[in-house]
């Protein structure tokens, strides 16, 4: 997953997130204005893919952090690299 698809899905499920605590809030003022089944799954939904998206940004950061260090110890090398040929 790719960064600008995180931040996409980011804002997908902070939308998402930002709608089931207005529909808990519903549910807390009036227990029969919204179906609690239906929340219940969309609730589960919404946690599976905050899951994932933790998932892959995780992963991302490894990578990215990888990637950090490589650059790093190349260009410690190369640091090297010029002090012994002077």
């Amino acid at each position: 997953m790719g960064f600008l698809e995180m931040v996409n899905r980011c804002g997908s499920l902070l939308n998402r997130a930002n709608k089931q605590v207005h529909h808990l809030a519903e549910l807390l003022d009036n227990p029969f204005a919204y179906d609690y089944y239906k929340f219940r799954t969309e609730h589960e939904q919404l946690e599976d893919e905050l899951a994932k998206f933790v998932k892959g940004f995780r992963k991302n950061r490894k990578e990215v952090f990888a990637i950090t260090e490589h650059v790093m110890n190349g260009e410690e090398m190369v640091r090297r690299l010029n002090l012994v040929s002077k």
